[in-house]
């Protein structure tokens, strides 16, 4: 997925190296589960932002070599970015909690 994409929803993989911006996604209230790996040396951070208010939630926030899961609820529906700075290589798959 990049920049030019029109909006998706998940599920949803991707990955890159170095920084990118993912979106536009488009979400509802559903709680989302975010896998995450990286594979650099340095700093890892990943944040949603809603591209209507532009608030932003730091989600992931990590030094070197990381995989694991996050937990996100969007605090309103509509569409988000999810920005990554990064060094390294990454990958995301954002997908909805079954219920």
């Amino acid at each position: 997925m990049r920049n030019s994409d029109p909006a998706v929803t998940p599920p949803l993989s991707t990955e890159g190296i170095g920084p990118m911006r993912v979106g536009a996604i488009q979400l509802g209230r559903d709680e989302l589960v975010i896998r995450a790996s990286y594979r650099g040396s340095g700093a890892f951070r990943v944040e949603a932002r809603s591209t209507a208010s532009e608030q932003r939630w730091i989600l992931i926030d990590r030094t070197d070599t990381w995989q694991g899961t996050v937990v996100f609820t969007p605090p309103m529906p509509g569409t988000f970015d999810f920005l990554v700075d990064a060094i390294g290589g990454w990958s995301l798959e954002i997908d909805t909690v079954p219920q």
